[in-house]
């Protein structure tokens, strides 16, 4: 391949159709020289191809799961389900209708409900591009399960963890 492309090149062959504007010819032959020195240089170092990244969730359906705010506050999702598609699997959550500064006890949490949002939002799923991503210092796992109020998952709301205070400050101020 590489000789033929030099041949072509070399022999002036594809110079023909540029013959009648003396500018666009040598515009041809400059481009067409700029391309003999490219296929003749020597090939670039090979590049680490990162490995591609999937998303994993390991928590169970039921368990709660606190997250801190940049503000503070504690806010707790419910885990009812999953998304999984090409980048992996992903948690979808109902919002628990509870804001605090200390993990509340087991009984506070089974008697709030969800928190809903315009455009039916009921769940929201977060997922996340890279193994960086999750902020592990503002997780929280409870070690509690409870029995989800929604059995299905529905229309649900995507985010990324690097979304996620921006996004649920929307959420939190108009429910």
């Amino acid at each position: 391949m590489l000789a033929q492309a030099l041949e072509i090149i070399d022999s002036g062959s594809d110079l023909f159709r540029w013959q009648e504007d003396p500018r666009l010819l040598r515009k041809r032959q400059a481009v067409l020289s700029k391309l003999r020195q490219t296929l003749l240089s020597p090939q670039p170092p090979e590049k680490r191809i990162p490995k591609r990244f999937r998303d994993t969730c390991e928590w169970d359906i039921g368990e709660v799961i606190g997250y801190r705010l940049l503000s503070g506050d504690l806010v707790m999702f419910r885990v009812i389900g999953y998304h999984v598609d090409k980048g992996g699997t992903a948690p979808v959550f109902e919002i628990l209708d509870w804001i605090g500064h200390q993990i509340p006890e087991r009984e506070v949490l089974e008697s709030v409900g969800i928190k809903t949002w315009s455009r039916d939002g009921k769940q929201l799923s977060v997922g996340r591009v890279s193994k960086r991503e999750l902020p592990r210092d503002r997780v929280i796992r409870l070690g509690m399960k409870l029995e989800p109020m929604q059995t299905q998952i529905q229309q649900y709301n995507m985010t990324l963890w690097r979304w996620l205070d921006r996004d649920l400050e929307l959420i939190l101020d108009e429910s």
